[in-house]
């Protein structure tokens, strides 16, 4: 990975994506959270972050959550899970479904193989889970909060470690509430 710093972006006018993107990642937390897996949060258009490339998803998860993340990367992650969503200040449509797939992802955090798709199951446990989203900063960071709390990381923990390692993120009021607990109760969860 390629570290980047602050530069001049060219910027797509009609729709505000940037031209010259390479998806980025910042590490979340690893081993020193007591994790067995690595947790990259990022984005396929963020400014800030380390270049991913396709090599670094080599036995690894990915998670895209806008539908953005570039064929090469897709093709070269283990196991790719679409999980898109929109980025509104809303509960997402599908939390319920939201929530099984952050229980599967924390199993993953804590050290369990990967059991589906079958073509991409090895038996071995992954070393690194990848979030993307568009920008890295709301959806992707949603649930990945979601993914370290089902591994075990306390609300408050989790809230902080995101913002320190990734700053900006979860500016989305309604997902930092439901990583930190707040709409326990109030948003059913699956039965």
């Amino acid at each position: 990975m390629t570290e980047t710093g602050p530069h001049l972006l060219s910027v797509d006018g009609l729709t505000g994506r940037r031209l010259d993107c390479e998806p980025r990642v910042t590490l979340i937390a690893g081993a020193e959270a007591g994790l067995r897996a690595d947790l990259w949060l990022g984005g396929a258009n963020a400014a800030g972050g380390v270049v991913l490339r396709a090599a670094d998803l080599e036995g690894a998860i990915l998670v895209d959550c806008a539908g953005e993340a570039p064929s090469t990367l897709r093709e070269a992650a283990a196991r790719v899970i679409p999980f898109v969503f929109p980025d509104l200040d809303a509960v997402p449509q599908r939390y319920a479904r939201l929530l099984a797939l952050a229980r599967e992802l924390g199993a993953v955090l804590r050290g369990a193989p990967i059991v589906a798709p079958p073509a991409a199951a090895s038996g071995t446990a992954p070393r690194r889970l990848y979030v993307l989203c568009q920008q890295g900063l709301n959806r992707s960071a949603l649930v990945s909060g979601l993914a370290l709390r089902a591994a075990g990381l306390g609300a408050q923990e989790t809230l902080a470690l995101l913002r320190r390692r990734r700053p900006g993120c979860l500016t989305n009021q309604t997902y930092a509430a439901l990583i930190s607990g707040e709409l326990d109760g109030i948003v059913a969860e699956p039965s």
